[in-house]
């Protein structure tokens, strides 16, 4: 491209006509953050399944409070503890140090600073976890734990989650499915983890614990008050998460806005950026529709406008207040900058953000602070996203841009090859990191290596 050329586009890139285009693309919905669902059921019901997926939906976290008692249970296991005795199973709870750590859709297990998602997941701690879960000491000192671990914001999934953890829930779900259907997809996890099983074997199985779960004395298996109760025998995943999502805006109202609005500019826009630019995403579906940050790289001063293409949903653009000046500051505002007062301090220059965050809204917030000029794919990251996320709650998603330096050909935009590719990776989430700078500065790390994941780079370290 001449320098003639050049020159016309960062005239124009600063020019009221580049705001509006930043706005038409920046119209969308906002969810609710601060809920609390629970969904309830007996074993291989399909809780985690639909609790991933409704969680994902909405923008919110999702909390196996079985995992802990499966990480107990192997603690109990390794120790060899006997899980009939509640004294010394609270003994094992005593000594061993059990977490939670987010990434995506998933949540991950840790047990004495070690990831045992998977080993948790075999029949022997199955059969200790319903064991010891029993015992009265044991649930309620794990009670006290998972609503520590769980917070808000969170999609809750267990046999007791709307029945004692949050008996106040905003939103009750009750899954069930027949004995038969139960025992076949218990069947089919056993054979994705190289285990063998009988049907017959899995049947008595599933049935000695559907019993031990609805006669224990403490808390046992039950519909919560006021649950919306689904049977899942042959229905589709798909079907079951949309019927749970239109059962929860008849209980607390619709959580979406009327997208009529940006559907008419995305209409309008579209043809610039996807057959002019070529604009190719990669990892939309990562996004979530609830609260979130997005922290891309910057490059160039159409970083705004290209990800709101790009993510397809409002965005808030978080900018320094130079940039305010007073003829311009009403236009710039009505188009969802937010200003970052640098002089206010860390929290306080984040409040207008945190707002936003809280009312379920999408933050985009470069890490490199400024825009990168140099060859380097990154610059040097600041604390700011992490910092923003571990106030407000709301997970990093991790973005790259990769920018096809080719000539502007119409033969190109004819043939949509791509000039522009962006590349959205899994959610971060704060939840899973200590809190205070330590916590700071590795989910920094984190967002580093995985926006150099995207870009197709070698990691730093």
């Amino acid at each position: 491209m001449s320098q003639r050329r050049i020159r016309f586009a960062r005239c124009c890139s600063r020019t009221p006509i580049c705001l509006i285009l930043y706005g038409l693309l920046t119209t969308g919905l906002r969810e609710r953050g601060d809920l609390i669902i629970t969904m309830d059921g007996p074993v291989a019901s399909g809780k985690s399944t639909k609790a991933r997926e409704v969680a994902h939906r909405l923008g919110l976290r999702v909390f196996d409070t079985g995992a802990t008692y499966r990480a107990l249970a192997l603690a109990t296991l390794e120790a060899g503890a006997n899980p009939d005795s509640e004294e010394e199973v609270l003994r094992v709870l005593e000594s061993s140090e059990i977490t939670m750590k987010w990434r995506g859709k998933n949540c991950f297990v840790w047990l004495g600073g070690r990831d045992v998602s998977g080993e948790i997941r075999t029949p022997e701690v199955s059969d200790y976890a319903s064991r010891l879960s029993v015992h009265s000491g044991v649930r309620r000192r794990l009670v006290q734990l998972q609503r520590k671990l769980a917070g808000k914001g969170v999609v809750v999934e267990g046999r007791d989650a709307g029945t004692v953890i949050f008996p106040d829930a905003d939103f009750k779900v009750y899954l069930d499915a027949s004995l038969h259907e139960r025992a076949r997809r218990r069947l089919l996890d056993y054979r994705r983890a190289g285990i063998y099983r009988t049907l017959e074997e899995v049947l008595r199985e599933t049935e000695a614990r559907d019993k031990r779960d609805r006669e224990r004395k403490d808390s046992p298996l039950a519909v919560p008050e006021g649950a919306f109760v689904l049977r899942s025998d042959n229905e589709p995943i798909k079907n079951q998460v949309r019927i749970i999502i239109k059962a929860l805006e008849r209980k607390i109202g619709k959580l979406r806005r009327d997208r009529l609005v940006w559907r008419v500019c995305w209409i309008i826009s579209w043809p610039f950026w996807y057959l002019i630019l070529g604009l190719r995403v990669e990892g939309r579906e990562n996004i979530p529709g609830g609260p979130c940050i997005i922290a891309p790289n910057h490059t160039t001063m159409w970083d705004p406008p290209m990800v709101g293409a790009a993510a397809k949903r409002e965005l808030h653009y978080l900018a320094k207040e130079d940039i305010f000046v007073w003829w311009l500051s009403w236009l710039i505002r009505a188009f969802n900058a937010i200003k970052i007062k640098r002089s206010a301090g860390a929290k306080g220059s984040f409040e207008e953000a945190l707002s936003v965050l809280r009312r379920g809204g999408c933050v985009v917030m470069y890490p490199e602070g400024t825009r990168n000029k140099t060859p380097k794919p990154l610059l040097p990251f600041k604390l700011g996203p992490a910092l923003l996320s571990q106030l407000s709650g709301a997970p990093i998603i991790p973005c790259y841009a990769t920018r096809h330096k080719t000539p502007w050909r119409p033969l190109r935009w004819a043939l949509r090859r791509p000039r522009l590719v962006y590349r959205f990776g899994e959610a971060l989430w704060p939840q899973s990191y200590p809190p205070g700078r330590e916590g700071l500065v590795e989910m920094t790390r984190d967002l580093r290596a995985a926006i150099l994941k995207l870009g197709g780079f070698a990691d730093e370290d």
